[in-house]
């Protein structure tokens, strides 16, 4: 537009000099020039909102389009018990070319402490991930006391599940909150025996606030040991009968890491599934999966593992 007032006034300046136009229809045409300045602005805009709308018009469809990666549930809600068990052909994540599982087959008895160990990048977070169903599109079963997983509820069947995930989220609140959202139902006594099992009480009593200090998001105000075993003790704090830990103690002291796996092993009421990179967590376990390239490699008690060359 500054452009077109520029062009207006020259050419209308030396018509004017001319004789060709006067004052007065020169000025008619400037006012005309600015009556449509909004007009072609929201000409601009039209088009611009057009566009965007063509493209979220485009997303949605394409998220219309996806398969749920949940498949209905057949059953309604079960407690879970009995023995899990372990039946993977193949598995690929949705986007993927290959498969990141395969050939995956172990049982897990009720009450039992099984341990998977392996290189990174062999697949223990991803079949940890099946477990809890991340993902539920793969050949093969996953199934407790003879019930597939998949044809549960989604929503009951987490809500049974205690899980520890490789990332630990801490939420901008107390410590005492951040382990209740375990189970909201959690009195004080619970709070405080979880911290113990944990072995955080000792730490939180030197605390000025004690249970009431925030953690700041994502535990700023912690180390991360202390943020890994908040998240480990929001897992334990529930009646959960099955837990499913990623690696829960890679940041935490040996001496530490050793009182928590004793009482974790010696709480025969609940069924453990553990990734782990440590030693002394495989001698305390009841039986251990190796995995390697997404498979399962060997697996048997450690005490026989660990004579194996290798080890």
């Amino acid at each position: 537009m500054g452009l077109a007032y520029l062009l207006a006034i020259g050419f209308g300046g030396w018509f004017v000099g001319r004789g060709q136009l006067t004052v007065g229809q020169l000025v008619t045409i400037i006012t005309y020039l600015g009556e449509l300045v909004w007009p072609l602005f929201a000409i601009g805009t039209l088009f611009n909102t057009l566009e965007r709308g063509r493209a979220s018009y485009d997303r949605i469809n394409s998220l219309l389009a996806e398969k749920p990666a949940w498949r209905p549930a057949r059953l309604g809600a079960v407690h879970l018990s009995g023995t899990l068990m372990v039946d993977i052909d193949r598995f690929r994540y949705p986007n993927g070319n290959r498969p990141v599982l395969h050939n995956i087959h172990f049982r897990v008895p009720a009450g039992s402490k099984v341990g998977i160990v392996g290189p990174t990048g062999s697949g223990k977070t991803t079949l940890l991930r099946l477990l809890v169903r991340d993902f539920d599109r793969y050949d093969g079963r996953i199934t407790v006391a003879g019930q597939d997983i998949r044809d549960l509820p989604l929503t009951d069947y987490r809500r049974q599940i205690g899980y520890t995930p490789q990332t630990d989220f801490l939420f901008s609140t107390s410590i005492e909150r951040n382990l209740r959202f375990g189970d909201e139902q959690a009195n004080d006594r619970r709070v405080i025996e979880t911290a113990r099992k944990v072995a955080m009480d000792q730490e939180i009593a030197a605390m000025t606030d004690q249970y009431k200090t925030r953690v700041g998001q994502d535990g700023t105000n912690l180390s991360g040991g202390q943020r890994q075993r908040l998240s480990l003790g929001r897992a334990l704090i529930g009646p959960e009968q099955l837990l499913v830990l990623d690696d829960p103690l890679s940041a935490v002291d040996a001496e530490t890491a050793g009182q928590i796996e004793e009482r974790l092993v010696t709480a025969k009421e609940k069924t453990v599934i553990m990734t782990t990179s440590r030693l002394s967590t495989v001698d305390q376990l009841d039986w251990l999966i190796v995995m390697g390239a997404g498979t399962v490699t060997e697996q048997g008690q450690p005490a026989e593992l660990l004579k194996r060359p290798g080890w």
